[in-house]
């Protein structure tokens, strides 16, 4: 009966023995699973520093093909050169207890070098080291990227400077080919006004519309000129002058007096409110001038004979300013065209628009001029139902 009980321990102590070592395989076959699914390279080293065991990704990192390749190497055998002293400085700080992380490049077997950032970390066992473990990350694809992003990044400012160059080059032509038409512009502009008015002589009917025609196109270019270099004195922060407290109804009614003529002349009704008791504005008058000078001319453009411009102005919503409106019967503009108006050289096309030239740059020209003063400028408008301009200016603070 005693060897039976014997032998029955004996089969349990080696079953047990058995389902231990089944379990064991188990956690074994499954941790080394684990380490085999990852990307990056997995690697241990024993307390003498040298390779005891890596997974298939840190094996082909370095291009080999068997473990055994590995073994026994330690970790200046398989980084570049330069880097054997950093690799050295990274292993004794491990032997202190100390977890690292760093950059360095790997060696190929075929002479070739991976960038990898090793995540690391030293192995305890009873209070002795015994050893370390690490993850190898592969930086190759971040490495590409980055140089795609440091070349592109050195094309940009290349391409920047050669731009400003450009620019500056465009900005000096305009301005000297600016000045030098002037004054050939102002001699023919003064013979005309002389032959206009009878100060050379008599004309008949037909040289006076002749000289009256020369006249209007000399007008006409000084205007182009005179856009043109408030351009180049808007892209150099020059564009608007000294600030004066200014009354508004007073700037209304110069801007709309100017061109009350030519509304007449055209049958249309140009008048203006102006709401009582508003502030003083603090403005460049003259460049302020400029704009109400821009939509009304273009007002007037655009509205048929027996239409109504009304010049108007008000306090605005926001605090602090007051808001200035020319609105007209005309056409109205599509919500496409409404996006371009602000910007260089865009006209709306019309009939209208071709026959009286320009550049299109008066409404760049405005906002300029409106948000140098700290205000804003925009357009509301429905096909069919005219259009309305509006800009603020700052009421004038005491000091």
């Amino acid at each position: 009966a005693g060897n039976v009980r014997e032998a029955l321990l004996l089969f349990e102590d080696v079953t047990e023995y058995i389902r231990l070592e089944r379990r064991l395989v188990e956690t074994t076959d499954y941790l080394n699973l684990l380490i085999e699914s990852l990307n990056d390279g997995f690697y241990a080293m024993d307390a003498g520093g040298r390779f005891t065991f890596c997974n298939q990704a840190f094996l082909d990192m370095l291009g080999m093909s068997r473990p055994e390749d590995l073994y026994q190497k330690q970790p200046r055998d398989i980084v570049a050169p330069e880097e054997v002293s950093k690799i050295e400085r990274m292993l004794e700080r491990r032997r202190r207890g100390e977890k690292v992380f760093f950059e360095t490049t790997l060696r190929r077997v075929d002479g070739g070098t991976v960038p990898v950032q090793i995540s690391s970390a030293p192995l305890f066992r009873g209070g002795n080291f015994v050893g370390i473990v690490g993850i190898a990350h592969d930086l190759s694809e971040r490495r590409r990227l980055e140089a795609i992003v440091e070349q592109t990044h050195q094309d940009l400012e290349k391409a920047y400077e050669e731009l400003s160059v450009l620019d500056k080059m465009k900005s000096d032509f305009i301005a000297i080919a600016s000045h030098e038409l002037r004054t050939p512009l102002s001699i023919i502009k003064g013979y005309a006004d002389a032959f206009q008015y009878g100060e050379l002589g008599e004309l008949n009917p037909f040289q006076l519309d002749k000289i009256k025609i020369i006249n209007a196109r000399a007008d006409q270019m000084t205007k182009i000129i005179n856009d043109l270099l408030d351009i180049t004195r808007m892209e150099e922060g020059r564009l608007v002058g000294k600030k004066w407290p200014a009354p508004v109804r007073e700037l209304v009614i110069n801007a709309v007096s100017e061109y009350q003529g030519r509304a007449d002349q055209n049958e249309q009704q140009l008048i203006y409110e102006v709401q009582e008791g508003l502030p003083p504005v603090s403005v460049d008058v003259w460049r302020v001038h400029q704009v109400l000078e821009n939509l009304i001319n273009n007002a007037l453009k655009f509205t048929p004979p027996g239409g109504t411009i009304i010049v108007s102005a008000r306090n605005a919503s926001d605090p602090g300013m007051v808001e200035i409106e020319v609105r007209d019967t005309g056409p109205g503009i599509p919500p496409k065209e409404q996006k371009k108006l602000f910007t260089m050289f865009y006209q709306v096309e019309t009939d209208s628009t071709r026959s009286a030239g320009g550049l299109g740059l008066g409404l760049v020209i405005s906002k300029g001029i409106v948000e140098s003063h700290g205000g804003r400028i925009w357009v509301e408008s429905e096909p069919g139902k005219g259009s309305s301009f509006k800009f603020t200016l700052p009421v004038h603070q005491e000091e």
